[in-house]
């Protein structure tokens, strides 16, 4: 923190702009510069990984939020989003996208995962992709670890909102 400046990186997981490009520039004013595309699940306009929308990628309101983004200076995030959309955001994206966080999908085998395809449209279009390190627990340890986080979490937590959102501050695995 040389010089008393701190530098921070705003971004918005999941897309939530309430289908409203106006939502948008009204975060970009506020600061944001990264946007990921979906989440979990998918948006009314793109889709995830773990939920495809029946005509999967990006709807033309998809299409014209990343135009948006391009011509605000909003970094694309196409972590979590499903091939298709990735593939639409590359077609219509003018600068650089990027995948905060991504295994390569031949080495896991996860569709949550990146295929080669794309990483390399997001590289061939100067962009950055940040891979994740291969878990080194079983997916039994994990379930074990994720069980005894919730039951500890269930014990001070008896509102059910609250718990949920303790379950999410603590979800490192």
């Amino acid at each position: 923190m040389q010089g008393g400046k701190i530098a921070m990186v705003l971004m918005l997981i999941a897309g939530l702009i309430d289908n409203d490009l106006d939502v948008l520039r009204k975060y970009r004013s506020w600061g944001l510069t990264v946007m990921a595309l979906c989440h979990r699940g998918a948006m009314d306009w793109s889709d995830s990984t773990v939920e495809l929308k029946e005509t999967p990628g990006l709807t033309e309101f998809g299409h014209n939020v990343v135009a948006e983004c391009n011509s605000l200076g909003v970094l694309i995030d196409h972590a979590h989003a499903s091939d298709e959309t990735c593939r639409n955001a590359l077609e219509v994206s003018t600068r650089p996208v990027i995948a905060t966080h991504t295994k390569c999908r031949a080495l896991s085998n996860s569709m949550r995962d990146m295929n080669d395809d794309l990483m390399h449209g997001i590289a061939a279009g100067g962009g950055v992709i940040g891979i994740l390190a291969p878990a080194s627990r079983t997916s039994r340890e994990v379930q074990e670890l994720r069980l005894r986080r919730d039951t500890r979490l269930a014990e001070t937590h008896s509102d059910p909102f609250e718990l949920a959102a303790a379950k999410l501050a603590n979800s490192y695995y």
